[in-house]
């Protein structure tokens, strides 16, 4: 069952049938891409089914100041049944990284009353949900050193920490990286991160890469 609290507690069952989430394909996915997911017990109505995905607090440190701070709270996603033990879902622009819990949702109607029961199951294996960064658009700003940029993309994470951007030469060689020093979230958009190009790189800047969380983007040039 789910509890409002965020916790799981215990394993959800419907019409007699254990609802039950095994395994996500991609395993590493993509903001704006579609996400399979297998498991049991998922029933036949695809109006009682909700992908969750939770998004723990957020400090105002790890936020550009001139936005307001990502709120924790948990979003519910629509799905698409393919049959019993398969589902799929779109992942949004919006979607965080940075190790995000995620589970199933099976209400027993479809009136959205808050008295009706909702059962959760949470992936356990991994019990996570990774999202592989993208970057999509250079934004403002230039590659020389010493030079602040702003970029906008995907699968960013709320921990300003666990995001960086590597700067790479033309031939693929690493020139160096440097931490994201703002990431500002916009519901329903992509995100925005500004960063700084390292004064030490002397030889230009060809494509840039970035970094969360140990997962990294496609090269953007």
């Amino acid at each position: 069952m789910f509890d409002p609290s965020g916790t799981t507690t215990g394993t959800a069952s419907t019409s007699g049938s254990t609802l039950s989430v095994t395994l996500l394909t991609p395993a590493t996915p993509t903001a704006e891409t579609t996400l399979t997911v297998s498991g049991e017990g998922f029933g036949t109505n695809e109006a009682l089914l909700g992908f969750i995905y939770k998004v723990a607090a957020v400090t105002a440190t790890t936020i550009d100041a001139t936005r307001p701070a990502l709120e924790p709270q948990d979003f519910v996603l629509a799905v698409t049944l393919v049959n019993t033990t398969t589902l799929r879902v779109t992942l949004p622009s919006d979607i965080v990284s940075g190790d995000v819990q995620v589970g199933i949702q099976q209400t027993a109607n479809s009136t959205g009353s808050p008295s009706q029961t909702v059962s959760f199951v949470a992936l356990s294996n991994p019990a996570r949900l990774n999202i592989t960064p993208r970057i999509t658009r250079f934004i403002s700003g230039n590659r020389v050193a010493g030079n602040s940029f702003v970029l906008e993309g995907t699968g960013l994470s709320p921990t300003l920490s666990q995001n960086s951007v590597r700067f790479l030469a033309s031939d693929g060689s690493l020139l160096g990286t440097t931490p994201v020093a703002s990431v500002t979230f916009f519901p329903g958009l992509r995100t925005l991160l500004g960063a700084t190009v390292p004064s030490g790189i002397t030889l230009t800047v060809d494509r840039l890469e970035l970094e969360v969380s140990g997962l990294r983007s496609e090269t953007f040039q």
